[in-house]
C-alpha cells in the first residue's frame, strides 16, 4: 500500500467521528427546544387559567355589588349564572408535569370556586328562609285575642265558629310551608306554640258551655318561638353576610 493510501485509510475515519458527533449534537438541541416549547405550552396554559379565575372574581364581585335589592333570589342568580360558564384548565400537553404554573393550576382548580358555590348554596337556604320566616311570623302574629279583638268572652260562639277555624287554617298552611334544613326544632316550636292554643282554645269553649270561667296565657310558648324563629333568621343572614364577605374580600388568583 503506498503512503497515499494509507494516510487516507486514517483520515475517512476521522471525518465519520465528527460527522456523527455532529448530527448527535444537532439532535440533542432540537430535543431540548421541543422540551422547552413543550414546558412554556403548559406555562402558558397554566397562567391562562390563572387570568380566567381572576377574571371571573372581578365579575362576579362586580355584577354582585350592582343588585340594588339585596334580596338572596337576585343575588343568586347572579352567581348561579357565572357559575354555570366557569374557568376550565385546558388539558395537559406534553411537558406540563415540568411546569411550576401549570402544576399550581392543576393544584388550585378544584377549590378554585368553592367560595362561589358555598354562597350560591347559602343564597339558596336564605330564599327558602324566607318563606319559613314569613309563615312562622303570620301565625304568630295572630293569636286568639287578635282575632277576637278582645280577651274577654261570654261565650262558646266565637271561639268555636272564628278563632278555633281560624287558627286550625293557620296551622294547616304553616305545616304546608316546606321546612329549611337547620329549622325544623324552630318549626316544632312555633306548631307547639299554637297548638298549645288551639287545646286552651278549645277548652275555654268547653267551659263556657257550661257556665263556668276559664282564662289562660299564651305568652310563654309564643315568645318560645318567636325568639327562636328570630334566632334561626339571624343565623341565615349571618350565614349569608360572611360568604358575601369571603368573595368580595377575594383577591385575583
Amino acid at each position: 500500500m503506498s503512503g497515499g493510501a494509507r494516510k487516507a485509510a486514517f483520515v475517512l475515519p476521522t471525518i465519520i467521528t465528527v460527522a456523527v458527533i455532529a448530527v448527535a449534537g444537532t439532535a440533542l438541541i432540537q430535543q431540548r427546544q421541543e422540551r422547552s416549547d413543550r414546558i412554556a405550552e403548559a406555562e402558558k396554559i397554566g397562567a391562562s387559567y390563572f387570568s380566567d379565575v381572576a377574571t371571573f372574581e372581578a365579575e362576579v364581585q362586580r355584577e354582585l355589588n350592582q343588585v340594588s335589592s339585596g334580596e338572596p333570589a337576585d343575588l343568586k342568580k347572579v352567581v348561579d349564572e357565572k357559575l354555570d360558564q366557569p374557568p376550565v384548565l385546558g388539558p395537559a400537553p406534553e411537558g406540563a408535569e415540568e411546569s411550576e404554573t401549570y402544576q399550581a393550576a392543576v393544584k388550585a382548580e378544584p377549590t378554585a370556586l368553592q367560595p362561589y358555590e358555598s354562597l350560591s348554596t347559602k343564597l339558596g337556604r336564605a330564599i327558602e328562609a324566607e318563606d319559613f320566616v314569613k309563615a312562622a311570623d303570620d301565625v304568630l302574629d295572630n293569636g286568639p285575642t287578635v282575632l277576637l279583638g278582645s280577651g274577654t268572652v261570654f261565650g262558646s260562639e266565637p271561639l268555636r265558629t272564628r278563632v278555633l277555624p281560624e287558627l286550625n287554617r293557620w296551622l294547616a298552611e304553616f305545616r304546608a310551608v316546606k321546612v329549611p334544613k337547620g329549622a325544623r326544632d324552630v318549626a316544632v316550636k312555633v306548631d307547639g306554640a299554637l297548638r298549645y292554643v288551639i287545646d286552651q282554645v278549645a277548652t275555654m269553649a268547653d267551659r263556657a258551655d257550661k257556665g263556668s270561667s276559664y282564662e289562660f296565657s299564651y305568652d310563654t310558648q309564643y315568645n318560645a318561638a318567636r325568639q327562636a324563629v328570630s334566632d334561626y333568621a339571624t343565623k341565615i343572614d349571618g350565614d349569608v353576610a360572611e360568604a358575601l364577605d369571603r368573595i368580595r374580600g377575594a383577591k385575583p388568583t
